[in-house]
């Protein structure tokens, strides 16, 4: 019916429709563990835990570019190095990981 001039993302939505369920999601974890999360005042950053998320982020990383390169090998398309292999969805878990 009304066209937006937004990009679509996923198909019959758009950006706006693609983060009501995220908002929703963040707003039930608040309510159902808002008491719960008052303890993560206590966690001490220390060098060692930095490493250790680092690590965590690295390791994503990785697991994105082998699912990357595997889908781009089982389709027998262009090279890694083409755009569209981003678009696959093989990063959706990687702006997640580095807000955690």
């Amino acid at each position: 019916m009304f066209k937006s001039k937004e990009k679509d993302t996923v198909p019959g939505g758009t950006r706006y429709k693609a983060l009501i369920p995220t908002i929703v999601g963040l707003g039930a974890i608040l309510y159902l563990y808002g008491d719960d999360l008052m303890g993560i005042r206590d966690i001490e950053v220390s060098q060692r835990s930095v490493w250790a998320l680092a690590a965590a982020i690295g390791l994503v990383v990785i697991r994105d570019l082998a699912y990357m390169a595997r889908v781009k090998i089982l389709s027998m398309g262009d090279p890694i190095s083409s755009p569209s292999t981003i678009d696959t969805g093989c990063f959706r878990s990687l702006p997640l990981v580095m807000v955690l």
